[in-house]
C-alpha cells in the first residue's frame, strides 16, 4: 500500500489471469489517511477489482483500537465496485447488525475460526427478525400468529466440529501445512471450552492429526 503505482501494475499482471471475480483486502494503510485510501481503491478499481474488504484499522495499529467502521462507509460511497468491511465482529449480534449496514458485505475473521457455525446462527437470528416483524404486522390486521415462528435453538457439538476439520484438513491440505494448521485452528476452538488453556497444551504436544484427535476426543470423555 506504500506505492499506487505498483500495486495497480500487480493488479494489471493479475487481472487477465483470474476467471472469476477478483477482490483486494486491505487496511486503511499504514497512516489514517483517508484521501489515499481512496486514491488507491480508485486505482484497484480502474485496473479491475471487483471488491475491496476494508479492515478499517492502520497496518501498524495491529488489534490495538476498534474497528473504524464509518471509514468501510465512507469508501463505499467513493468507489463504484462492491465494498465489504471487516473487524470486530465477535457475536451472532454484531454480525447481524453489521450486515445490515450500507456497505455490501461483511467479512468475518476470527470468530469465525474460533465459532465457525457462527453463519448459520446469524442467518438463524435474521430469520427470526423477519419472522418477527412479520408478526407485527399481522397482528395489526387481528391474524393470528401460527405455529413455528420461532426457529429452536441449535446446540453446537464442538466436538463434531473439531473432528470435522480434521477430516477436511486431511483431505484439502498438504502434508507439511497439517499440523500448523490444526495447532492455529484448535487454539481458537478451545476457546469456546472450560479448562480450554490445558487442552490447548495438551494438543501443542502431539506431531500428527491422529494424536491430536485422539486428544481432542479423549478431552470430551472426561468432561
Amino acid at each position: 500500500m506504500l506505492s499506487i503505482d505498483r500495486a495497480g501494475e500487480l493488479i494489471s499482471c493479475v487481472r487477465p489471469n483470474v476467471k472469476h471475480r477478483l477482490s483486494v483486502k486491505l487496511r486503511i494503510g499504514y497512516k489514517d489517511d483517508f484521501d489515499y485510501l481512496v486514491s488507491f481503491c480508485r486505482r484497484l478499481e480502474e485496473e479491475g477489482v471487483e471488491m475491496i474488504t476494508l479492515h478499517p484499522r492502520t497496518v501498524m495499529e495491529k488489534f490495538k483500537r476498534h474497528a473504524r467502521w464509518e471509514y468501510v462507509e465512507m469508501l463505499k460511497k467513493e468507489l463504484k465496485i462492491d465494498v465489504a468491511g471487516s473487524g470486530d465482529i465477535f457475536t451472532v449480534s454484531e454480525a447481524v447488525k453489521r450486515a445490515a449496514g450500507p456497505w455490501d458485505a461483511i467479512m468475518i475473521g476470527r470468530a469465525a475460526i474460533k465459532m465457525p457455525w457462527i453463519f448459520a446462527e446469524a442467518k438463524q437470528e435474521e430469520d427470526l427478525t423477519v419472522m418477527q416483524r412479520s408478526f407485527q404486522q399481522t397482528q395489526r390486521h387481528g391474524v393470528i400468529q401460527g405455529e413455528g415462528c420461532n426457529p429452536s435453538n441449535r446446540k453446537i457439538n464442538i466436538e463434531e466440529v473439531g473432528c470435522r476439520f480434521l477430516e477436511l484438513l486431511a483431505q484439502y491440505q498438504p502434508p507439511e501445512f497439517h499440523i500448523s494448521r490444526a495447532r492455529r485452528f484448535f487454539y481458537y476452538y478451545c476457546d469456546n471450552l472450560e479448562w480450554g488453556n490445558y487442552l490447548k497444551n495438551q494438543l501443542n504436544k502431539e506431531e500428527t492429526l491422529s494424536g491430536i484427535e485422539m486428544v481432542w476426543k479423549d478431552f470430551f470423555l472426561t468432561i
